[in-house]
């Protein structure tokens, strides 16, 4: 994901922040690279 299109999905946003907490942060790690939770342990075995 490239910062622009970052900026112009969440730009118009009028959720609370509970309600897009969660999308919110799974889009940021795409921006910076990152494999969200459960692509990397996609069952969920792997101790944190």
């Amino acid at each position: 994901m490239f910062p622009d299109y970052f900026i112009a999905e969440w730009q118009g946003v009028t959720l609370t922040e509970r309600a897009s907490a969660q999308e919110h942060f799974i889009d940021l790690g795409r921006l910076l690279g990152e494999k969200t939770t459960t692509e990397t342990d996609p069952s969920g075995s792997t101790a944190r």
